[in-house]
């Protein structure tokens, strides 16, 4: 059974959900793979065998070295919101980035892409839907908090 919350930032809506990255219905979904990351595995894998076509753009490589995880996490967010208002895009599904192979606790993941997104949005923005989506319980559960902490500081 797929869990869900949700807040509206100006016009679009901030979903955050339980279940299957690839499964989700969005306009595109962000893959956290970098370049020292095989498609075929993960993230990627799971987009990969479920798509008909793939669509790659480039996002983050190239970044390593001076800025630290939360930063590069916040860029690659900024970033992949940019590039689907670019694109014309409606609705983008994000991973938790950060959490698996560079090993960012999922909380300090919550706060940054959910903050990262919100102020992104605040101002008005094309999109109309942004969805976290999560396959972990825990991972779900600590994204909801920090949604509604968010939800309530805008109060």
């Amino acid at each position: 059974m797929s869990r869900r919350t949700w807040m509206q930032v100006a016009s679009t809506c901030l979903e955050v959900i339980k279940g299957d990255l690839s499964d989700l219905d969005a306009d595109a979904i962000v893959n956290a793979a970098g370049a020292c990351f095989m498609p075929g595995s993960g993230v990627a894998g799971a987009i990969g065998r479920r798509s008909a076509s793939s669509m790659q753009e480039e996002g983050m490589e190239g970044r390593e070295g001076e800025a630290g995880e939360e930063e590069k996490l916040a860029e690659a967010t900024l970033g992949a919101l940019a590039l689907a208002e670019a694109h014309g895009l409606r609705s983008i599904g994000f991973p938790a980035i950060s959490t698996g192979i560079p090993g960012l606790p999922v909380d300090h993941c919550a706060e940054i892409m959910l903050g990262t997104i919100i102020a992104f949005l605040a101002p008005g923005a094309w999109l109309e839907r942004v969805v976290i989506c999560l396959q972990g319980e825990e991972s779900f559960d600590c994204f909801a908090r920090e949604l509604e902490a968010q939800r309530a500081e805008d109060a």
